[in-house]
């Protein structure tokens, strides 16, 4: 090796070691899986004649953020004792939960930043296909990649509004370059806020606050990704909105509840709810449905002078509640009315699918938290209860499908 290729290799690795890949899926992978997963990018990029210094570099950065114990070269040497069965063992043992639509968008990311010659394109669409990756969801994972090496944060926050179901959240954002700043839009029809920090964002700094709440009214769709929010000294209220939705978003310190009303869709994908002491959300006339996806609501405990769900169809209507691959933990709370079988989550009726219940009950103050009483649901109005895990908590509502 020459002084110019080492010094080159040098200056590599110096800003690979300032600039890592963090938070990427497989970080927290065992050594094998996540050796497994870096080897197969390298097999790809054997494809191309000439790598690019982009692609090197991003591999490098890559394998410094996931503390990878091997150097590029190293990987790309181990490349070339791939079988059959080792790319078997990675696609059955390795690519689950979500992580084949990560190493898609990888793949694709890598190949678009090199000269990405005609064979190198067929393999791919080869892994895909093998895959069983869905047209929709390729056609949204090269929307993500465009964003991404366009480095269009706007663009890359209104594509995630917009995910497949199946498709993990925040998809390439540990590729996107954080600036701090939120990624406003705000029309007559359009309430969109999206944020590149973890710091909380103050809606009142956008929007007006009227007696200690955010309203947000008349719109057609109003969206929230990415966002932190601190519910501590305020609360948010919707009325005559068509479409709200929440997605990758943590909302924390929720003492105050939000309300909806006229609401034909409320929309919650991958978010956080969590150290809640009032209600999450109150239900009011015209709510047309809500559907919460592979959220966690954690410590959501009400400790009130009445019974307090943490969802209410104030209603009493029925208003469809979908939940699908959710955590409950710690979620309920005391009340001091003689009230003790009062439902965590109240009258709207329910489908609940793959979901978790984890120390859920609400109890009367007078009595231990592991008190249970003999009628107390989690549900009042369930009508779908498959594939549910409740553990040291009260009935779900009905029984296993």
């Amino acid at each position: 090796m020459d002084q110019f290729t080492k010094l080159r290799k040098h200056i590599r690795m110096i800003k690979a070691n300032n600039f890592p890949i963090h938070n990427h899926p497989i970080q927290n992978l065992d050594k094998q899986s996540k050796d497994m997963y870096i080897k197969m990018l390298c097999f790809i990029l054997r494809y191309t004649e000439n790598l690019e210094e982009e692609q090197t570099m991003l591999i490098d950065r890559l394998i410094v953020g996931v503390k990878g114990d091997d150097t590029l070269q190293d990987y790309m040497q181990q490349s070339y004792y791939i079988t059959v069965d080792v790319y078997e063992t990675f696609v059955n043992e390795v690519l689950i939960d979500g992580l084949k639509y990560v190493f898609v968008a990888d793949m694709l990311v890598l190949i678009h930043i090199g000269a990405h010659p005609e064979d190198v394109i067929q393999f791919a669409a080869e892994i895909i296909e093998g895959l069983g990756i869905l047209e929709n969801e390729l056609s949204y994972i090269l929307d993500v990649v465009q964003a991404i090496l366009n480095q269009n944060i706007g663009q890359y926050f209104e594509i995630s509004a917009v995910s497949p179901p199946k498709l993990p959240p925040n998809l390439l954002r540990y590729l996107l370059k954080s600036d701090n700043q939120v990624h406003s839009q705000i029309t007559d029809s359009i309430i969109s806020f999206a944020f590149t920090s973890l710091q909380a964002l103050n809606l009142a700094d956008y929007l007006p606050t009227i007696n200690g709440a955010v309203i947000f009214e008349s719109k057609q769709t109003v969206r929230f990704i990415g966002c932190t929010i601190d519910l501590s000294h305020f609360r948010m209220e919707f009325f005559d909105v068509e479409q709200i939705k929440f997605v990758g978003c943590h909302l924390k310190n929720g003492k105050h509840f939000t309300q909806f009303k006229n609401c034909n869709e409320i929309v919650v994908r991958d978010c956080i709810f969590e150290d809640y002491s009032d209600r999450i959300f109150t239900l009011g006339a015209g709510v047309g449905k809500v559907e919460l996806y592979r959220s966690k609501f954690l410590n959501c405990e009400i400790d009130d002078s009445g019974p307090r769900e943490l969802i209410w169809d104030l209603t009493s209507a029925g208003i469809p509640l979908r939940v699908e691959e959710c955590t409950f933990e710690n979620c309920g709370g005391i009340n001091t009315s003689f009230v003790p079988n009062s439902p965590v989550i109240s009258n709207c009726k329910t489908s609940v699918v793959n979901s978790s219940f984890v120390s859920c009950r609400q109890y009367h103050a007078t009595n231990s938290k592991n008190t249970f009483h003999p009628f107390s649901v989690i549900f009042n109005n369930l009508f779908v209860n498959r594939n549910n895990k409740v553990i040291n908590s009260v009935y779900l509502g009905i029984k296993e499908e």
